[in-house]
């Protein structure tokens, strides 16, 4: 069932970064699909919002998997915030990461473009 008995976590932690980043991969591919879709015909303002909002969350994958592949390539003691944190472009991940005690992204304000 399983190919290994034990694992180590930085193995692990690359593993899920690579998941992470088919998981980003694919849903490139449902946003330009979509955004094809409603280039077709009258776009309304919830369908931008709603295209906003799979950015933000592709932005945020694309964050954790920059996030877990510096996990599994570091000294798992203690971890300079600011070099772990890099790969997080989106302020209000970044704040919440850090330990900011901050709404989660759906409640608070987007960061549109």
């Amino acid at each position: 069932m399983w190919e290994e008995t034990s694992l180590d976590a930085a193995r692990l932690l690359d593993r899920v970064a690579d998941e992470l980043e088919e998981v980003s991969r694919l849903g490139r591919e449902v946003e330009e699909a979509t955004a094809s879709l409603l280039a077709k015909g009258p776009v309304s303002s919830g369908d931008l919002r709603g295209l906003q909002r799979l950015d933000l969350m592709l932005q945020s994958i694309q964050a954790l998997e920059g996030v877990t592949r510096r996990l599994a390539h570091a000294d798992l003691q203690v971890l300079p915030v600011q070099a772990l944190l890099s790969p997080v472009h989106l302020r209000d991940m970044q704040a919440r990461l850090a330990g900011a005690s901050q709404p989660a992204a759906e409640d608070a304000d987007d960061e549109l473009w």
